[in-house]
């Protein structure tokens, strides 16, 4: 299962975005699978996306920063996910708990800012507490991607963190996202 969270009032939202690629490039227009601007009030959210594609294709996490007229895009946030699993039919490509590393998952070098490694904040406003197995295993601390949405993020910039290809199947995307809202 894959989880998410997003939280803060400078956090946007969170989406996921199907993107065609030929010869290791993006080709023609993406899709998005799946989005979400809710908060997740401190906890970690499971969410699954169930898609077919019939061509080359990534997956991306697209974090987003509030808009420069929202008054509160000056205050801090973040966006995580968390026990990313792609499971075409039983098996399980390009699935990443983050606790070693980004998996083969890599920050888009055309965005405006790039997703980051953690291992639980000390401060709400600027991540989760722990990532979602802690919660499973007894809270035995492991890894998850974030992205801070605060300062110096400017309105509407978008940092997205990309899968490796996958050739043609019908896939299942799970994740797990938590979202900040600060007091």
């Amino acid at each position: 299962m894959d989880s998410f969270s997003i939280d803060g009032l400078s956090a946007a939202g969170l989406r996921v975005i199907l993107q065609p690629v030929k010869d290791g490039r993006p080709d023609g227009f993406f899709r998005v699978l799946w989005g979400t601007k809710d908060p997740s009030n401190r906890m970690w959210m499971e969410a699954e996306v169930l898609y077919t594609y019939n061509r080359d294709h990534q997956i991306v996490f697209e974090g987003v920063a509030k808009e420069l007229p929202d008054p509160f895009r000056k205050f801090r946030g973040f966006v995580a996910v968390d026990n990313v699993a792609l499971k075409p039919g039983s098996e399980c490509r390009g699935h990443c708990t983050f606790e070693g590393g980004f998996c083969g998952w890599t920050n888009d070098e055309e965005d405006d800012f790039d997703w980051s490694l953690g291992r639980g904040s000390e401060n709400p406003s600027t991540g989760p507490a722990t990532d979602r197995s802690s919660f499973i295993y007894g809270g035995i601390e492991g890894g998850y991607a974030y992205i801070d949405s605060s300062y110096p993020r400017r309105p509407g910039d978008i940092a997205r963190l990309s899968s490796m290809e996958f050739d043609p199947t019908g896939n299942c995307l799970l994740y797990q996202s938590l979202r900040k809202i600060s007091s």
